[in-house]
């Protein structure tokens, strides 16, 4: 039996894939090693880790929780909880059933990636942009980790991943991808022009 750090799993979650065509994505990875375990997530575009320690005894082990399975594990509980149990049965070579608060769940027959190679190394601080849909789910999870949804730093990386930090969570972090934009900026012409400024008074008044 082990037990899981509830904020974690939440903001795990809203790094999770949808698609079915990597459908080893669609879940949350638990990862043991020793006495650490950690808690990762990924789409392809973003990703999400967090550490945590652990006193109970046991075997080393990797698996994917399913997001739909996990998410009906996590709704309903009070905003207090910060743990659920884990409880594993472990095959001859996998880990065949998990049980998280009391909902028995199949992992994901599947090989998380290795995330290792994506984490980045220190920011250039070279500024980029972000697809504004990711940015709001890393506002909801710095609300979930730090109860801000501001909570967070970014380390611009320019064209390379970006790598996120969270405001009272130093056993967490995000990376994300930045975005192409396939629009030339708005310049200052522009914005004059909508707003009226550059048109004569008696048009104005028309």
């Amino acid at each position: 039996m082990l037990t899981l750090n509830v904020p974690y799993l939440q903001a795990a979650l809203l790094s999770t894939s949808t698609s079915e065509t990597r459908y080893y994505l669609c879940g949350v990875q638990i990862l043991r090693r020793g006495d650490h375990l950690r808690i990762a997530s990924t789409d392809g575009h973003r990703l999400f880790c967090a550490s945590q320690h652990t006193d109970h005894a046991g075997p080393d082990f990797d698996i994917i929780l399913p997001r739909v399975e996990l998410k009906k594990a996590l709704t309903g509980l009070n905003r207090k909880v910060e743990a659920v149990d884990l409880e594993l049965t472990h095959g001859v070579s996998r880990v065949t059933r998990a049980v998280l608060n009391n909902l028995s769940m199949q992992p994901i027959d599947g090989t998380f990636p290795s995330i290792e190679r994506v984490v980045p190394g220190e920011p250039s601080g070279e500024l980029t942009q972000f697809n504004p849909i990711y940015l709001a789910d890393l506002g909801k999870q710095a609300k979930i980790l730090s109860g801000i949804a501001t909570g967070l730093h970014i380390g611009y990386n320019g064209h390379d991943p970006a790598l996120i930090s969270f405001q009272d969570a130093p056993d967490a972090f995000a990376v994300l991808m930045p975005h192409r934009v396939k629009m030339e900026p708005l310049h200052r012409s522009a914005v004059t022009a909508i707003m009226g400024a550059d048109r004569p008074a008696a048009d104005k008044a028309a």
